[in-house]
């Protein structure tokens, strides 16, 4: 692993030179602004693919994009390693609803962030392994756990989602859920929701944001922040910035 550190700091300075994302999650609770969480995203690997594949055409004459997909959903989860160890996440309903392990990486669901798990390739560059959320929180739904379709939603959407432009070089994308209205905690079956982790998605083909079935859809980026206590009193909206 020694061998990959130069290689790991110049792609984090790169990585900030060309593409620098900021969250901010404004956190209300009976509409009062009760707490703040500004941090920086990851692109992982599949995201850092989008970005080389958009500015690229895959044939010329006739012109065809190498993609055509935009980033269109986000999601919220359970995991990370900031989520709190023994806490909510690991005691039911949560951790019935939403068991670690389930993910992609098999991992004890507190491991995922911006580091894990980062792979050194000695011909190549260094990899983020991460693909999805690591415990994804339905943004609607029943009881169930993963793999069970109980008319579940996994991911923000329109209208929860929109995107402006603050500046000609500047994209933001804003996400809200209100547990007022039973989105992310429930009254009955989630009265009180830990998130800690959050991804955007593209509508690319296999991402699906109405098949219940479906909860690790893939990610482009990835951030991790201290546990927010959803409730069906809190309002949280996450604002991501992407500058060039």
């Amino acid at each position: 692993m020694e061998l990959g550190r130069p290689r790991r700091l110049w792609y984090l300075l790169l990585r900030e030179f060309v593409v620098r994302a900021n969250v901010r999650i404004n956190i209300r609770e009976r509409g009062k602004l009760i707490g703040i969480r500004e941090v920086h995203n990851t692109w992982v690997d599949r995201g850092r693919e989008y970005l080389a594949s958009m500015l690229a055409y895959a044939s010329l004459g006739p012109d065809t994009p190498e993609r055509s997909d935009r980033i269109r959903y986000m999601s919220v989860g359970v995991g990370s390693n900031k989520q709190t160890v023994g806490g909510p996440a690991d005691n039911p309903p949560i951790s019935t609803q939403y068991p670690a392990g389930s993910d992609p990486l098999t991992s004890n669901g507190h491991e995922y962030d911006d580091d894990f798990p980062f792979v050194y390739d000695s011909v190549a560059d260094d990899h983020n392994a991460i693909t999805t959320l690591e415990r994804p929180a339905k943004f609607t739904g029943n009881a169930g756990a993963y793999g069970v379709d109980n008319g579940d939603r996994w991911l923000i959407d329109d209208p929860n989602f929109f995107i402006a432009h603050l500046t000609l070089t500047e994209l933001t994308l804003h996400g809200y859920f209100d547990g007022a209205v039973n989105q992310v905690a429930h009254s009955t079956h989630r009265p009180l929701v830990p998130v800690s982790e959050a991804g955007l998605h593209t509508d690319e083909a296999g991402v699906l944001p109405t098949t219940g079935t479906q909860a690790f859809n893939p990610i482009m980026a990835y951030v991790s922040f201290d546990t927010i206590l959803v409730t069906t009193n809190v309002y949280v909206e996450l604002i991501w910035s992407v500058k060039f």
